[in-house]
């Protein structure tokens, strides 16, 4: 006999093909669901530990950072006080204030991009040692300029309070 049709001399649970399918369909959508959350994290990501080139890279970023922070804004300004001296002797206002300007904007810069590497560097390689040490002092810093500028603000108040008339 044909097994597509209905026979009644067959088991009372007997299921038609067709409807076989749609019955299993829902496991298969259910097991298709779950495939995705087997999926395991790649080994590098599941250690702790990070790459010896991504070491390197990141500490090269640091590096980078530390002469953007430091070392540009300290050169820039030993190199305008050697022209300032020779600038002065010519008595030239404008070219001084030019300088000053050049100066001040090399160090801003240099400052930011010295920021911007070390948020780079935190970002791309956060299991970073020198990242994270770079990040506290620059914090640290930050804490302490901010710290200086409001005990400055409260001395002007004071000392302007304190002036008569």
């Amino acid at each position: 006999m044909d097994q597509d049709y209905f026979n009644p001399d067959q088991e009372p649970n007997y299921v038609p093909p067709q409807d076989q399918m749609y019955m299993q369909q829902p496991q298969m959508q259910q097991s298709y669901m779950q495939q995705p959350q087997m999926q395991q994290m790649p080994p590098q990501q599941m250690s702790n530990e990070i790459s010896p080139e991504d070491n390197h890279k990141a500490n090269m970023y640091c590096v980078a950072s530390l002469l953007c922070t430091f070392v540009i804004p300290l050169a820039t300004m030993m190199v305008s006080g050697v022209l300032v001296n020779v600038f002065v002797s010519v008595d030239n206002d404008t070219t001084t204030s030019l300088l000053s300007s050049a100066v001040s904007t090399i160090s801003g810069l240099s400052h930011l991009a010295g920021w911007v590497l070390m948020i780079i560097t935190r970002v791309r390689f956060p299991k970073n040692k020198f990242g994270k040490v770079l990040m506290i002092v620059y914090l640290a810093l930050l804490a302490l300029v901010v710290i200086g500028i409001v005990v400055l603000i409260i001395s002007c108040i004071k000392c302007l309070q304190d002036c008569p008339g």
